[in-house]
């Protein structure tokens, strides 16, 4: 069952990389565009954080286990796919994605698409993807690996939002203000 699990994340993941390279999205008129080039002080280590919260989730659901039910996994892969969804909808939709908390020259603040739900709609769907695994292969390892990607994202954002308010300034802060950080309405 294990092997099923991870052929989903390949698919998600290749989507991923794939409507990263194919599709590109459109430079927005009248966006909030920074005029200088930022590199957020952290950045290296949420990245690190979010890496280990991964490792350790593919590192437990390499070693698998199995469902407790059957439906268990079936809401599992919904959640995945939700998440990939959410994901290819950011690609789609933002035009200045980077791996890195950087900021170049010509970013453009995205507050459009997903960014009118959640603040990071890349980092919800990753903790979706994460959440889906825990309930399709729920060992104690896979959930200690879905902790470890929210906290990794949880650290990247913080970071992200210290670094957009010094590059976009008053703009950003009133789109903190009214757009939650992860999930709509809450948190």
């Amino acid at each position: 069952m294990a092997r099923w699990l991870l052929a989903l994340h390949a698919f998600v993941w290749g989507g991923f990389i794939l409507t990263r390279l194919l599709f590109r999205a459109e430079k927005r008129e009248n966006a909030v565009t920074s005029q200088e080039t930022h590199q957020a002080a952290g950045s290296d280590l949420g990245l690190l954080a979010h890496c280990a919260g991964f490792g350790i989730l593919y590192f437990a659901i390499f070693f698998g286990g199995e469902p407790w039910f059957a439906p268990q996994s079936g809401l599992g892969a919904f959640l995945i796919l939700a998440g990939m969804a959410l994901m290819l909808w950011t690609l789609r939709s933002f035009h200045s994605w980077r791996l890195a908390a950087r900021i170049e020259h010509g970013h453009q603040l995205a507050t459009h698409g997903p960014f009118r739900l959640i603040r990071h709609p890349i980092y919800a769907g990753l903790d979706l993807l994460a959440l889906g695994s825990a309930f399709w292969l729920p060992t104690p390892l896979v959930w200690l690996g879905f902790v470890g990607v929210v906290i990794g994202g949880d650290v990247r954002a913080r970071v992200e939002e210290k670094l957009l308010a010094r590059a976009f300034g008053s703009a950003y802060e009133d789109y903190r203000r009214q757009t939650k950080r992860l999930i709509p309405g809450i948190y």
